[in-house]
């Protein structure tokens, strides 16, 4: 969401972090992991949690791994319907940004998604660097406004997630990140940074590439609903996986969970593939909803593997055969974005 706004933005501007700042990072979301993991375990009820795995039914996994994967290929179609000029297969798409996620859910530094998209679709792809740069950031952005309208929907519609709660405090940092996120984009700073700005020329294609996408109302429009499609059908996932647990949790509670605990989990660091830190978002608001651990933990668990195992199985098929090499070749250039662009682009 936001942290990959910035993320993208901070590929873009070519910054990189020393190996000082990514050990640094990387221990600080290990003491946060165990921490947050300690905090949620340490009064465990292990033989309820045993009965709870052992009674729980298959054709629930089963079916909630379907809704997941349903709101993965809506996700791929929140970004497809985003390109206007230059085209990607929707297949396509949904591999490059599955590898994408996948990868970034092993590294240490939870930051590195988008970016791993931006190369991927830039350098094998042949798109341009503009319209991905274009179409990543605004599909984050509509993100973002999904994401806040849900959880404050959430918040005024179930009485447990009103006063302190992970859900409001993730909504106050989303404020910000989003308020700071759209001061970038007005005032263009991240711009003067940008790896394929050595020409006046190629800023306005950049420029006009946003332009466009500002342009297509249709296309937003459809991309918004698609990133709404895709934190509902996480909802129906995780509501099928509660029943079959025998946890009584409304829907759309379950939607605003999952929301609040993706950004959560994104803008605390933690151990790869958010190990610990899920499971404690996740313990924590169940719990407002008078769930007990042993049963929210089991959820927690299950919604964990289902949610992250898919995108990491296909980040270690594809990547290997697209070839790391392809991380430090320079993009094939775009001739439909010069030539659409018009005079004086190229």
């Amino acid at each position: 969401m936001a942290v990959g706004i910035l993320a993208v933005f901070r590929l873009a501007a070519g910054l990189r972090q020393g190996r000082a700042a990514r050990w640094a990072r990387f221990l600080l979301g290990a003491v946060a992991s165990v921490g947050l993991g300690w905090l949620a375990l340490h009064q465990m009820d292990w033989r309820e949690v045993y009965h709870t795995f052992k009674d729980f039914p298959v054709s629930s996994a089963l079916l909630g791994a379907l809704a997941f994967g349903a709101a993965m290929v809506l996700r791929a179609c929140r970004w497809y319907v985003l390109f206007v000029v230059e085209r990607v297969s929707l297949r396509r798409l949904f591999l490059v940004q599955n590898a994408g996620i996948g990868l970034n859910n092993l590294l240490p530094v939870r930051a590195l998604s988008e970016p791993i998209q931006f190369l991927l679709i830039t350098r094998r792809d042949g798109i341009s660097g503009e319209t991905a740069f274009a179409t990543l950031v605004t599909a984050n952005v509509l993100d973002i406004f999904a994401s806040a309208l849900m959880m404050g929907l959430g918040v005024l519609l179930y009485p447990p997630l009103q006063g302190i709660s992970i859900q409001l405090f993730g909504a106050f940092i989303l404020s910000i990140v989003t308020l700071l996120v759209l001061v970038l984009v007005l005032v263009v700073r991240g711009a003067g940074g940008l790896p394929f700005v050595g020409r006046l020329a190629v800023v306005r294609r950049v420029v006009w590439a946003m332009n466009a996408l500002k342009r297509e109302r249709l296309r937003l429009t459809l991309s918004f609903f698609a990133t709404a499609g895709h934190w509902v059908f996480l909802g129906v996932g995780g509501w099928v996986l509660a029943r079959g647990l025998g946890m009584n949790v409304a829907l759309g509670a379950l939607v605003v969970i999952f929301v609040a605990t993706d950004f959560f989990t994104s803008a605390v660091p933690s151990l790869p593939g958010a190990a610990g830190t899920f499971e404690f978002a996740v313990i924590y608001t169940l719990g407002l909803f008078s769930v007990g651990p042993g049963p929210a933990f089991a959820f927690a668990v299950v919604a964990h593997l289902i949610k992250f195992l898919p995108s990491v199985v296909i980040a270690l098929v594809l990547l290997p055969k697209e070839g790391f090499g392809i991380f430090g070749r320079r993009p094939v250039p775009s001739v439909a974005v010069s030539e659409a662009a018009g005079p004086g682009a190229g």
